[in-house]
């Protein structure tokens, strides 16, 4: 007896391609718009990428920061500097080892960042046409695509 679900058929080569054709022209799409909110913040695309890794209230070592953004630590350090610089975040000792400099947001932080959580992801013209259940089935199956490795990403409609 077979354990595997022949309900399901895996996308064929053309499909992955119209797939990821599709997803490059979202990417496009919602590429304009962050940079369109980070503008708005008085942010480049990389500073508000570093504010929207941030969580307000938990520190994060530059490490971790450089790790998030997919960058060397210089330049986090560089982003880090010119932030610290207008107010948004600040440099503190690490709880667990003071010997590590991590990253917590501001309140001024915090509030450019709720800034722009609203404007990329609540208020973004992209997900304006979506019904709750469309929102809803389409974020379960990005975040199952996002997590290739995650067991429950095989059925991402569940």
């Amino acid at each position: 007896m077979s354990t595997v679900d022949d309900s399901r058929v895996r996308a064929t080569a053309a499909q992955r391609s119209d797939l990821g054709e599709a997803v490059m022209r979202f990417f496009e799409a919602f590429a304009r718009t962050l940079h369109a909110a980070a503008e708005a913040g008085g942010l480049t695309v990389p500073q508000a990428r570093l504010i929207d890794v941030l969580q307000p209230g938990q520190p994060l070592p530059m490490t971790e920061v450089a790790r998030l953004l997919g960058c060397d630590t210089s330049n986090a350090t560089g982003l880090v500097d010119r932030l610290e610089q207008r107010g948004l975040l600040e440099r503190r000792a690490a709880p667990a080892d003071r010997r590590v400099r991590a990253v917590v947001l501001t309140p001024a932080g915090e509030s450019a960042r709720a800034d722009l959580v609203q404007r990329t992801r609540t208020d973004n013209p992209l997900f304006a046409r979506l019904d709750g259940e469309a929102a809803r089935r389409l974020s379960r199956q990005l975040q199952a695509l996002a997590r290739p490795d995650d067991p429950a990403g095989e059925h991402p409609d569940r």
